[in-house]
């Protein structure tokens, strides 16, 4: 069954909506911030830049992805569930010849939460010790939402996809909607 299947469409009074992202791939890269030859190769397979700054997203790329720079040594790349295979083969081409570099495939590990509209950062601010206030599209930031730990997105002004571990997700996607609930 597919995830989507699990969570149907939420919609918040016509200020928004939350839905089940479709499928997705879910890659990330461990690798030396200082280490050219890797974040060039990296750029030569991408077609863009991976991002310099924790916090920071970009995008890219035929087939179309999206980086986010998690950590100083970490970054977590999104595309279509049907790209997976062209991406892992490109970066897993990339780290070949590094001393300190992986890539990992963590597609069916995670789920991702669409929120939609003018009550999103309400939402999130509601569960999330995050300032969704000084958020502005293209940031990322790793944090927990109530009891889970969370990966969250501004892809738009009022748009944010939210990553959990599959097995939070169902939690996440109540307490959003609990949350959502005094906010209409």
């Amino acid at each position: 069954m597919p995830a989507a299947a699990n969570f149907p469409l939420a919609n918040f009074a016509g200020t928004g909506e939350m839905h089940s992202a479709p499928a997705r791939a879910k890659i990330t890269l461990r690798a030396k911030a200082d280490d050219e030859v890797f974040l060039s190769r990296c750029e030569s397979e991408l077609g863009f830049a991976l991002p310099s700054v924790v916090g920071q997203s970009a995008e890219g790329g035929k087939p179309p992805a999206t980086a986010m720079r998690l950590g100083p040594d970490e970054w977590m790349l999104w595309s279509e569930d049907g790209a997976r295979e062209e991406w892992l083969r490109r970066l897993e081409k990339a780290a070949a010849e590094s001393e300190f570099a992986a890539v990992v495939d963590v597609s069916d590990y995670y789920a991702v939460i669409c929120l939609r509209g003018a009550r999103a950062r309400g939402i999130l601010s509601a569960g999330c010790p995050l300032d969704f206030s000084a958020m502005r599209p293209g940031k990322c930031a790793q944090s927990h939402y109530a009891q889970a730990a969370v990966l969250i997105l501004q892809c738009g002004e009022d748009a944010f996809d939210v990553q959990t571990r599959i097995s939070f997700a169902p939690y996440l996607w109540r307490y959003f909607q609990t949350a959502a609930a005094p906010l209409l």
